[in-house]
């Protein structure tokens, strides 16, 4: 229903019931960021099972999440560096630089709550993350994980770049390393890096406020994601999708509302209270005005995602697990990828 000033004479407000075109492929490609598109279009059949299926918008999302880099500035300061690191190759120097350890390996001074899997804060979507970024193919056209593979542009590697991803994770928790920073014991990477002992720590826009609550004294800050130097930047993409259940009663009206808290008059009132990035395109440059979520609106336009299978908790349990095994020397790092990637496909079929 929709409020109009009718009449010519006498003026008067009147409730009157238009018909409104639906959120279209094409209107999603111009109004949302790039994932998006790949994310809430899915092909649909027709009446005549002969018609090609035809894509349709099945949900729309109100935010989307980047992963970024908080540091300690006061760890850092102390360790002479100046700035955060850019690269990944800056970022184990400055590992390297801020880690003490003790005559016996022991750690007395963490730089990185990273190479683990139960105890580092979505350790799964950093892995994931990491893999994309040294050009492994994480799924198919049909949604199968195929990241144990080596995709035909980069043949000649000794290992596939998902392989070598999660040597390069796993090597700051490996004693072995020059890297070495982090083990098992360690408590939990929110709570090290609240209680200011360990100096990076990788997390979302949500873990900010939270921050802020337990440890308001904390000298911290954020910084966008690591690239690997010389490669096109790649993020990743987390966020829920709004959709209109299946066993409602009254699903035009649950999509309309979907559609109109998704616009970006009324999604800029969402985003302003709960202090999370935007999906929409027309709402990251004003974000990037923001001090606190300019990094993760920076992110978004090279934000991917990949897993579309039906069980996202069993995925990441296959990629903690992949974690475990490199950390236990169980197998080598190819044949852990492609048990990884059987295990995820058993959510997918």
């Amino acid at each position: 229903p929709f409020r109009e000033i009718q009449g010519t004479i006498k003026k008067e407000a009147v409730t009157v019931i238009r018909n409104v075109p639906g959120m279209s492929v094409r209107q999603l490609a111009n109004d949302f960021i790039d994932v998006v598109s790949q994310d809430v279009i899915l092909l649909q059949e027709q009446q005549d099972p002969r018609a090609p299926m035809v894509p349709r918008v099945y949900g729309l999302p109100l935010h989307v999440d980047t992963l970024v880099l908080y540091y300690n500035r006061d760890m850092l300061n102390a360790a002479g560096i100046a700035q955060p690191p850019r690269h990944w190759r800056e970022f184990q120097e400055q590992v390297k630089k801020i880690t003490q350890l003790d005559e016996i390996g022991t750690i007395i001074r963490s730089a990185t709550a990273l190479g683990t899997a139960d105890n580092v804060e979505r350790s799964a979507d950093i892995l994931a993350l990491l893999m994309m970024q040294n050009g492994a193919q994480m799924s198919d056209a049909d949604g199968m994980a195929t990241f144990d593979r080596t995709p035909a542009e980069l043949a000649g590697r000794p290992l596939p770049p998902a392989a070598e991803a999660l040597i390069f994770y796993s090597d700051f928790a490996n004693p072995e390393k020059e890297v070495y920073t982090w083990n098992d014991k360690m408590p939990n990477s929110f709570d090290a890096f609240v209680d200011g002992q360990t100096a990076f720590f990788f997390g979302y826009s949500y873990h900010l406020p939270l921050l802020r609550l337990y440890n308001p004294a904390l000298n911290f800050s954020t910084t966008a994601f690591p690239q690997i130097e010389g490669n096109e930047p790649v993020n990743n993409a987390n966020y829920w999708v709004e959709v209109v259940s299946e066993k409602t009663e009254y699903p035009n009206e649950a999509w309309d509302f979907v559609q109109f808290a998704a616009k970006a008059e009324n999604a800029q009132k969402y985003l302003a209270k709960t202090g999370k990035p935007t999906a929409l395109r027309s709402l990251i440059n004003s974000q990037l005005e923001n001090i606190d979520l300019s990094v993760f609106a920076a992110q978004l336009p090279n934000a991917r995602s990949w897993y579309r299978g039906h069980d996202a908790e069993a995925m990441e349990d296959a990629f903690l697990t992949m974690i475990d095994q490199m950390l236990a020397g169980e197998e080598d790092p190819a044949r852990i990828i492609t048990l990884g990637a059987t295990k995820v496909n058993q959510t997918i079929r």
